[in-house]
């Protein structure tokens, strides 16, 4: 895949890094920073992955209608996330990143996000629960609010035990903001490192981990005038807690 005319993804779905760190030292107005860049960039790899998987199963096994079509339905999903990731990489390749705000549902915005991060064949057996209270409906981003959300619980799995992890998701609409909490029961954010959690390029040893995950979360939720919290430490996991600024319709 090329991006005015270098290649940011190879065959195998991994980013240039050679290429993506020549372009983040070039001054270019409204050029996204390198770390946004590379976020952006990695992340396209999951539906990238989930769209091979997919086909791969369509192709080789012996499939009844039903199953064919929730496969196919899988890959629509897939394929109009990387189209929303690619917006996004222009949006904030020209400087027009702004949140567009409008009327949508925190429900079907955060479901939609946990779908993503369950479906995957790695995390069936986590157990990922969602609840919600109060409004549903108000104004916001529910583009990058699904992104934000997707990037939390993807790391909540990969912090638990795949065979007994647990993991609960929980929004709260309120007039003015929603808040959405995400606990898994995995060992905990080291306390050497929990001043600093936010920061670029600091990771809990996870294999293949770049630290820019929650970094750029915190980025995102910003430019929307949110935030997110590492709350206490707890001996039965950790918590996250995310507010952003939620206007309802009626209000």
């Amino acid at each position: 895949m090329t991006i005015n005319g270098q290649t940011v993804l190879d065959d195998y779905g991994d980013t240039d890094i050679q290429a993506r760190g020549r372009d983040s030292r070039e001054p270019r107005a409204g050029w996204v920073d390198g770390p946004l860049a590379g976020f952006i960039y990695h992340d396209l790899r999951h539906p990238l992955t989930a769209i091979l998987a997919y086909s791969e199963l369509l192709a080789e096994h012996d499939l009844d209608g039903l199953q064919r079509e929730d496969l196919c339905r899988e890959i629509r999903l897939a394929v109009c996330r990387m189209n929303d990731l690619i917006s996004l990489l222009v949006e904030f390749s020209k400087g027009t990143a702004t949140p567009r705000l409008e009327v949508a549902d925190i429900v079907e915005t955060v479901n939609r996000a946990v779908h993503v991060v369950a479906v995957r064949p790695e995390f069936r057996r986590i157990v990922i629960r969602y609840d919600h209270d109060g409004l549903t409906k108000g104004y916001f981003d529910s583009r990058r609010l699904q992104q934000v959300v997707i990037n939390v619980v993807l790391n909540a799995c990969e912090a638990v035990a795949l065979h007994t992890g647990r993991i609960h998701v929980r929004s709260l609409g309120r007039q003015d903001h929603v808040e959405i909490s995400i606990w898994d029961n995995g060992p905990g954010v080291p306390e050497s490192i929990r001043h600093a959690i936010f920061q670029p390029f600091v990771t809990c040893g996870k294999e293949g981990g770049t630290g820019l995950g929650l970094a750029i979360v915190q980025k995102i939720l910003h430019d929307q005038g949110g935030e997110i919290y590492l709350e206490p430490a707890r001996k039965d996991g950790t918590l996250f807690r995310l507010v952003l600024p939620f206007v309802s319709p009626s209000g």
